[in-house]
């Protein structure tokens, strides 16, 4: 069995109850906790400490599109090569994200657009739900917006970024989704399945 030796625990909140030892023998601490002195074990590894970002995770738009819309298909989990999750990784249906867990959440919207003249005026919103995530109950978090520039060429390209933290305190009604609006309806919204162009990132910061 593993050995744990600390000079000091603190326990951030002073009521005894942030640290705890499961009946393994597994020591549960918050993830703000402070340690002064030197963690030794004795000779096996230390289990059962938990602590840090326990998830990350990573989606994409695997097709073009043209017009404005809530992205509800050609969704992929990036696959690349060198590409890795951590931990339960996010699902996904009909365009509808579910957090494998609560705690507050990071999340990240990317977006590649595309148009063959002028500059229209393009958005991506993050939006969320705590209803359980149906037709109604959508909240826009954010509206990040561009405006295009030529690439000397036929084409005209821009991107547009934004980023919320969503406190998910029940997994089951808490979910998030993406909505894409654009001022010239023949303007592309880019995907890739072998490269992420419209891609959206989560990351779990910490419990609830």
């Amino acid at each position: 069995m593993s050995k744990l030796k600390v000079t000091t625990i603190s326990d951030p909140d002073n009521d005894n109850t942030a640290i705890s030892v499961d009946s393994s023998g597994n020591l549960t601490v918050p993830q703000n906790l402070t340690v002064s002195g030197t963690l030794s074990g004795d000779g096996s590894a230390l289990t059962g400490i938990s602590g840090g970002i326990s998830e990350a995770d990573q989606w994409r738009l695997t097709a073009n599109f043209q017009g404005s819309s809530v992205i509800t298909t050609n969704l992929e989990r990036v696959d690349n090569s060198g590409f890795g999750y951590l931990g339960t990784g996010m699902t996904q249906s009909s365009g509808v994200f579910t957090f494998p867990s609560t705690g507050y959440w990071l999340i990240r919207a990317d977006a590649m657009f595309r148009f063959t003249s002028g500059s229209p005026y393009n958005v991506i919103y993050i939006e969320t739900n705590t209803t359980g995530g149906g037709a109604s109950g959508w909240t826009s978090q954010t509206e990040s917006n561009t405006l295009m520039t030529s690439d000397s060429g036929a084409n005209f390209y821009g991107s547009s970024d934004g980023e919320f933290i969503f406190d998910v305190t029940d997994t089951s009604t808490h979910k998030a989704r993406f909505q894409i609006g654009v001022e010239n309806s023949s303007v592309y919204t880019m995907g890739s399945s072998t490269l992420s162009k419209t891609y959206f990132t989560f990351i779990k910061l910490g419990d609830t």
